[in-house]
């Protein structure tokens, strides 16, 4: 037997005793086939852990889904091409679909700092106070119609124009529209601090009565003298809707 033969059947682990004495004995008297059979055996380590990797690979792919036929993308993708058109279709009219004057009235409205008379927050109740401090008092918590009734009683006994203009505040903060604006008409002939404010506050109520017109040619005002909110009165008069 060559060493060919006996180095074959010692990677195949087939050696019959008398072989393994053969390769013994060549393996003393050659130190070069030594050498040969260790480098023969690593490369079979080598092959035999590739092909376990081949294996693995091939049945990681026979357990993955088929892949779906060509019509079956198709029909997938134009699903979901067409609930992404609608998506889009959607965000765009809620994007550009106007705000209703309601709304736009309840962006912008909020009543007017108290910049009168100074209140102490930490009082449960203004006892030995004036009616003035009592009125702003109750305007700064938000009891709006006690507010309201203070300010009409203030303004009735002393015609101090400013409390015409909180009175109208509170009228428009408890939904009062029509009063308030019949108030701050009338303050709007008074030619005090807080007429531009006024005006202001006058068109909020006609918008949001819905009175379009009015509210404009107030807004165009305010925005001609630069007065109060005029930054603001520029937004909203490119949002008011006339339907």
């Amino acid at each position: 037997m060559n060493k060919d033969q006996l180095l074959q059947k010692y990677l195949d682990h087939s050696l019959t005793e008398e072989e393994k004495t053969l390769l013994e004995k060549e393996i003393k008297e050659n130190p070069d086939f030594q050498r040969e059979l260790e480098e023969a055996s690593e490369v079979r380590k080598a092959i035999i852990a590739h092909k376990k990797e081949e294996l693995k690979s091939t049945f990681k792919t026979l357990e993955q889904p088929k892949k779906r036929p060509f019509i079956t993308k198709l029909i997938s993708y134009g699903v979901a091409a067409s609930v992404f058109i609608s998506i889009l279709v959607v965000a765009y009219f809620l994007i550009n679909s106007p705000v209703s004057n309601e709304a736009l009235f309840a962006e912008n409205f909020e009543p007017y700092r108290n910049i009168i008379t100074p209140i102490e927050r930490s009082e449960a109740t203004p006892h030995n106070k004036n009616q003035e401090y009592v009125a702003f008092y109750e305007y700064e918590t938000g009891n709006y119609e006690t507010a309201l009734l203070e300010f009409t009683r203030l303004y009735e006994s002393e015609k101090t124009s400013y409390y015409l203009f909180y009175k109208a505040i509170c009228e428009l903060q408890l939904n009062k529209v029509d009063a308030a604006i019949g108030t701050f008409l009338i303050h709007q002939k008074l030619n005090d601090t807080f007429k531009e404010k006024g005006k202001w506050y006058l068109a909020l109520a006609y918008l949001k009565n819905n009175d379009i017109v009015k509210c404009k040619l107030l807004l165009e005002e305010v925005i001609k003298h630069k007065s109060y909110n005029y930054t603001k009165a520029k937004k909203v008069l490119e949002s008011i809707t006339t339907n």
